[in-house]
This record gives C-alpha cells, structure tokens and sequence, in this order.
C-alpha cells in the first residue's frame, strides 16, 4: 500500500495512493494504537478512509511523515564497513522536505553531494525490542536523499553543519507499507537528469534491523 501525504485545493491530509486517484485517510500516525499493540503504535494498522477521492493530478505530493528526527546511520555503506563500528548521526527536522521541492544551497558551501538511501518509518519506539522483534515498529518505507556538504563534513566530526541544513533530507515520494524485501531492494538516483549507478540494501555492512 502506498500512503503519501497531499496538497489539495482544501489543504493537506494523508491518502492512499490507488491507481490515478488519492483516497483520502485520517492522519494514520494520530490514531490510537489499537488494543495490546501500544508499543508498536501505527504498525500493521488499516488506514481509516474518509470517503473522498481526488485525482493524482489535483494533488501535490509532500514529503510523507513530518518526523520530530531524522536518524541516519555511517558506517553502513558496504562489506568494509564492517570492520568499523556502528555510528548513529542525527538531523533535524528541517532538513525534511517533499520529493519535488528545491534545495537551496548558499554561495560557498563547497562540495555537495546526493545520496539515495532507503529510509525506515517508524510507528513505534524500537526501545525494548530484539533484531527478532524491532520489524513490528515499522509503518513502513521510503526514500531518502541524504544531502551532505562534503567539505564541511570534514571539520565537523558531528556533521551537523554538513547534514543539518534545511532542505537536506528529501523524502518520498510516498511510504510503501509492504516493501516485500527490504534487506534486498534497489535504490537508484538520477543527478541533472543522468541516472547514476543503482546500489542494492543488500550490500550494506549490516541488516535492517
């Protein structure tokens, strides 16, 4: 199922995307978590549909979710990787924009780099669970372009100015609920038009979960 969220003539909502056409749904993520599933919050929920229809082509597509974070993960990049350890990385939520808008980037920045990463929805804390478990959190998927400054990534060992800028983080265009093999998916970029070589989750030093 692919759930997008939407700029319509009346404003925005989230819609499951069917065909041409956007169903509208109630914001999946306010909806009380259903009984003995609290931890896990939205995951593995049916959409609540409102009855309303639009054509794709009176919408807008928007970045999908609106997270309070963004985490990222170094080290990840392919077998080599694994012989370094983990690293988390954190960006705010203003690098998080829509699959169509523009970055703007100052004069002088330097260096600027894309990279097209799969990015985990979360509908719940992770906290508590196990490699075997931590799956049930997940809504579902979508595409990231993790932007970074390369030349600033090199006197920031946080990488904050690098990451963190507004507009850094493109996401969607929609989240995919049933992404059948996220350990195995292709990911592909297109730069000014050329597509790029694609990548393969796969051939990340270490899994998903």
């Amino acid at each position: 199922m692919r759930i997008a969220r939407i700029a319509h003539a009346g404003g925005t909502a989230h819609a499951v995307l069917d065909g041409g056409t956007a169903d509208l749904i109630a914001d999946p993520f306010a909806e009380p978590p259903a009984a003995g599933g609290a931890a896990d919050g939205a995951a593995g929920r049916a959409p609540v549909r409102l009855g309303r229809r639009l054509p794709l082509a009176e919408v807008r597509l928007l970045a999908p979710v609106l997270p309070r974070t963004v985490v990222g993960m170094a080290h990840n990049t392919g077998p080599a990787d694994r012989a370094l350890p983990p690293q988390a990385f954190l960006k705010p939520a203003r690098t998080v924009i829509g699959p169509d808008e523009p970055v703007h980037l100052p004069d002088g920045i330097g260096r600027v780099d894309a990279e097209a990463e799969l990015a985990v929805v979360l509908a719940g804390s992770p906290a508590g669970h196990t490699p075997d478990t931590v799956l049930r959190t997940v809504f579902g998927w979508t595409v990231a372009n993790d932007i970074t400054a390369r030349d600033l990534q090199r006197s920031d060992p946080l990488w904050t100015s690098a990451k963190g800028r507004p507009g850094f983080t493109p996401l969607g265009p929609w989240i995919e609920t049933d992404l059948p093999a996220p350990d195995d998916t292709e990911i592909a970029l297109t730069l000014d038009g050329v597509p790029l070589r694609p990548a393969a989750t796969s051939g990340l030093a270490r899994g998903i979960a």
